[in-house]
């Protein structure tokens, strides 16, 4: 891009000319001021790409930051709806938590709208029907009908016979021989955006699907070498905190000869209630148990802060190369003024008054500066949408959406900062009177 504008700036000096022709006193200068840095192409396409490198990566990270904020603002989506998430030590698992709930001076069962649970552990995993007979490891989620029933999370691709996320919930509590699987076992050949739970990799499912033909996997617990299959009929949405496979617990119950305790719950608290103070409440409740519970839209905040915090401290890294790129551009105003000492005078003795010089090298400077923005603006904004675009196949919902604000902010304060390193040249030049400039050879 820098090429192409540096070998094909008479072009634009022509289009500058004829957009100022009616102003006459600014014509004059225009043509001065593009004339020089165009006689000097090197040393112009260097600071002009350096300006523009940094602006276009300022704009990568702005862009595609916030692109990803929108995602992790729907906090409804990513968690199911649910509120709370509590884990209890396997060593002590709780019996009966709607019983605790009750029996409990710091919450009451009013408090909540639903309850469930589940059991998270690693498997060996296998597609039946397929030429490989591998097995693979992965993580099933088992759990109860509770939890099965009452999560609200979206579904990428649905199995044939289901066209809404209520039906295969409903469908997972009522047979334990089906299952549902994360998005991560689906992603492309040149790998995915979001990295499975294990090696398994599905075949007959594409991303772009939007329904599939259910199909069986096969699923050996490792401590026992029991096996036992589920028919998969729902790909979870691809912002879902769910990994996994995700079948009933009885399935496991089933076929498992020891009980295996539930050591995750989740709780969805009625509208407008205090959920912070409902978590310290369930800790409290489930001590002996070593309960630990987290708001989870206070645990998305945190992971969102942590993120913006990251792309944050970037994009200051790369400012810092902003501020390289403007000094480049005080000291190329700084050096046009010693080398061109003799050319000031001459305008000056033909005509052009102070103010005319000083304009001249400002918008010397404005031209390399409004250059290199535009570049970085644009070439910026092409590689995000495009960026954007080929995660959406993946991620559902992440959109591209400009920043304005904070991209004008950045616009505005590289360009003030060229004009502020450049005025002090420019009004150095603007006093040189035509005699003593014509001393010098």
């Amino acid at each position: 891009a820098v090429w192409t504008v540096m070998y094909n700036a008479d072009l634009m000096l022509k289009a500058l000319v004829g957009l100022t022709s009616r102003f006459g006193k600014i014509r004059p200068v225009l043509v001065t001021a593009v004339a020089y840095p165009m006689n000097a192409k090197f040393r112009t396409g260097l600071t002009l790409a350096m300006f523009s490198l940094v602006i276009f990566t300022l704009m990568v990270m702005s862009l595609v930051n916030n692109a990803f904020k929108n995602v992790f603002s729907d906090t409804d989506r990513i968690t199911g709806q649910w509120d709370i998430s509590a884990t209890v030590s396997p060593n002590s698992p709780v019996t009966d938590v709607l019983s605790g709930i009750e029996t409990s001076p710091f919450i009451a069962a009013s408090d909540f709208d639903a309850i469930g649970g589940y059991v998270e552990g690693a498997v060996k995993v296998r597609q039946i029907g397929t030429n490989n007979k591998i097995w693979e490891s992965y993580t099933v989620i088992v759990g109860d009908d509770d939890f099965l029933s009452n999560s609200r999370y979206n579904f990428k691709i649905f199995g044939e016979g289901y066209s809404t996320n209520a039906q295969i919930w409903s469908a997972l509590a009522a047979d334990p021989k089906l299952a549902v699987i994360d998005i991560g076992a689906i992603s492309d050949d040149d790998g995915g955006f979001r990295e499975p739970s294990g090696s398994l990799k599905i075949e007959g499912v594409k991303l772009e699907d939007e329904v599939m033909t259910p199909f069986i996997i096969e699923v050996e617990e490792p401590r026992s070498g029991r096996q036992f299959q589920y028919e998969v009929i729902g790909i979870l949405d691809s912002a879902a905190d769910l990994s996994g496979i995700v079948a009933s617990k009885s399935s496991v119950d089933a076929a498992l000869p020891f009980p295996i305790p539930i050591t995750t719950y989740r709780f969805r608290t009625i509208d407008n209630s205090d959920v912070r103070k409902i978590s310290k409440g369930l800790e409290s409740t489930f001590v002996r148990n070593g309960m630990e519970s987290t708001v989870l839209g206070d645990e998305l905040a945190e992971t969102v802060s942590f993120i913006t915090s990251f792309y944050n401290l970037v994009t200051g890294y790369m400012g810092l190369g902003l501020v390289v790129g403007i000094a480049a551009l005080g000291v190329v105003s700084m050096r046009a003024v010693v080398e061109r000492r003799q050319q000031i005078g001459v305008l000056r003795a033909i005509g052009y008054r102070r103010r005319m010089v000083q304009l001249s090298f400002l918008i010397e400077s404005s031209f390399v500066a409004l250059l290199g923005i535009a570049i970085g603006v644009a070439l910026g904004t092409v590689i995000s949408y495009n960026v954007v675009s080929e995660i959406q196949n993946e991620l559902d919902g992440i959109k591209f959406s400009v920043p304005w604000t904070q991209i004008c902010i950045i616009i505005g304060i590289a360009y003030f900062f060229s004009l502020l390193t450049t005025f002090l040249p420019a009004r150095q030049a603007s006093n040189i009177l035509p005699a003593e400039a014509l001393r010098y050879e």
